[in-house]
């Protein structure tokens, strides 16, 4: 039988996670829901889709239908019908395609806090980025007792808005991850950018001083006398 160990438990190794994929990137992390949770809504995004796309072609379909079947004016019913018919099933298709899974991006160049949904397609209609400036917190709200229940990370912005849902994970690997994004923000936001940092070396190395002209006046005077 396999058995987690300590670091494991309490969710310190992020390689060790199993309801959220943590991927480490050149300026900063993301961190995914995973995918094997959300196999019904995979499933259920699928039929909607098929459904869409069908809605869609019977707004074309319905007009080589034989105008008997139509009461009143054709013309006018095989519009409304059409237009019906493509309102319901682009409807479906684009809900149904805003996706399911969320992800999160830390930035820690840029100083920003990327969120998206993820579709059954890994393609994210649905994009959110807040500057580490305008946040206020970050906290964890459980949905049960023990480190395996079901948590969310929130995100609280300044000016009362929010709380924003980040992610769903297990509550020890949700702590740990709230804990590693407090941290690297904090570090982010108290240390300059290396390019901010580059520019101004070279601006202190180059800078010229500039004579002072109301001294140099006061000589020029003192001499003529």
């Amino acid at each position: 039988m396999l058995t987690r160990t300590r670091n494991e438990a309490d969710g310190r190794d992020p390689s060790s996670w199993r309801s959220v994929t943590h991927q480490g990137e050149a300026a900063g992390y993301s961190v995914f829901e995973s995918e094997d949770r959300f196999w019904r809504e995979r499933a259920a995004e699928g039929v909607l889709r098929i459904v869409g796309v069908l809605a869609i072609l019977a707004g074309y379909v319905q007009w080589f239908l034989p105008a008997e079947l139509l009461d009143g004016d054709p013309i006018m019913a095989r519009m409304g019908l059409s237009a019906l018919f493509m309102g319901v099933g682009f409807a479906l298709y684009i809900f149904a395609s805003r996706g399911f899974r969320m992800m999160l991006n830390v930035d820690l160049t840029r100083r920003r806090i990327g969120w998206a949904r993820l579709n059954a397609r890994n393609l994210s209609p649905v994009r959110r980025t807040y500057p580490m400036d305008r946040v206020e917190g970050f906290f964890v709200q459980r949905g049960g007792s023990g480190p395996q229940a079901m948590a969310s990370l929130r995100l609280r912005l300044k000016g009362g808005f929010g709380p924003v849902v980040l992610l769903h994970g297990e509550a020890a690997e949700i702590e740990a991850l709230h804990r590693q994004i407090v941290e690297d923000m904090h570090t982010a936001l108290n240390c300059a950018p290396k390019r901010v940092q580059r520019r101004h070396r070279f601006a202190v190395q180059h800078a010229r001083a500039r004579p002072n002209r109301r001294r140099r006046r006061v000589r020029s005077a003192d001499a003529a006398t």
